[in-house]
């Protein structure tokens, strides 16, 4: 099971959470070059612009859904009006989902410890960073974590994506890795591509991004593990993927408003709108 977007990107248009944050000073280094071409906003053309989704699967992590009908009662609840909630449409319902797998995020018995992982996007103009959210599991089990976003990048224009991974060391201690991947050439409306493994990894901060985008050469002597992190990739078009998009919020929002506590019903959960695809272990 997976959805077609991350909750994660839902949320960070409403909470801040999650929002992607490009780097001034590459932007700026890139300002003789030739920039792409963009199409008006709102125009036909801007609306088709393709969108590159990224989902990344954690292969010896085991994930535990517990499956939820959803009542779309729940939408007319006052509290998503009082946090803006634009997103919320009652046209959409009959053709939303009708379920959600639902867990909470913690260190609590029954519950898992990741909302997310972080994601550094280098592009032939810019170098940003994103979260993946935690968006479903594979028929193995195994977590999901997605993302995607309409009208920026189409799959040709990536350098690499970084998936930064954190893990305690034998001392207890926080250590970093960064997984990089090649994005392969996509074509809109493809499937989504095998699961990928690791070029190559390296530590945070050690200026890959800057590498990547001026041509400096990489070291890429450290071999990623055998167990180490998986990406695959497709290409929408980015009408296609708001229409989808709007359609699994839907289911979001009202199981968050039915499921989670007072006060708390956008924090520390995560709903993932149950559809027909089945998603093949990594």
């Amino acid at each position: 099971m997976t959805r077609m977007t991350s909750v994660a990107h839902v949320a960070s248009k409403i909470f801040g959470v999650g929002l992607r944050v490009v780097a001034p000073v590459l932007l700026a280094s890139c300002a003789g070059s030739n920039l792409p071409y963009l199409p008006p906003i709102g125009s036909v053309e801007y609306e088709h612009m393709p969108t590159t989704i990224f989902e990344a699967c954690l292969p010896d992590e085991k994930i535990a859904f517990e499956r939820r009908p959803v009542d779309y009662a729940n939408l007319a609840d006052p509290r998503l009006k009082a946090w803006g909630s634009s997103f919320v449409d009652p046209s959409l319902i009959a053709i939303a989902p009708k379920s959600v797998d639902w867990i909470e995020i913690g260190s609590a018995k029954g519950q898992f410890p990741l909302a997310s992982l972080s994601l550094n996007e280098i592009t032939k103009f810019s170098a940003g960073s994103e979260q993946l959210g935690l968006a479903g599991s594979t028929l193995s089990g195994q977590p999901i974590f997605q993302s995607g976003r309409g009208g920026l990048e189409a799959s040709n224009w990536y350098l690499g994506v970084g998936l930064q991974i954190d893990a305690k060391n034998a001392s207890g201690d926080v250590a970093s890795v960064v997984y990089w991947f090649l994005v392969p050439k996509l074509q809109t409306g493809a499937p989504f591509t095998a699961w990928l493994s690791p070029t190559w990894m390296a530590k945070p901060g050690d200026l890959t991004d800057w590498k990547l985008i001026h041509g400096s050469p990489l070291d890429k002597s450290a071999i990623p593990p055998s167990n180490a992190p998986r990406m695959r990739f497709m290409q929408l078009d980015g009408f296609d993927y708001r229409a989808e998009d709007r359609r699994q919020i839907q289911a979001v929002y009202a199981s968050w408003i039915q499921y989670a506590p007072e006060r708390k019903f956008h924090e520390g959960y995560v709903a993932a709108p149950v559809t027909e695809a089945k998603i093949p272990g990594c």
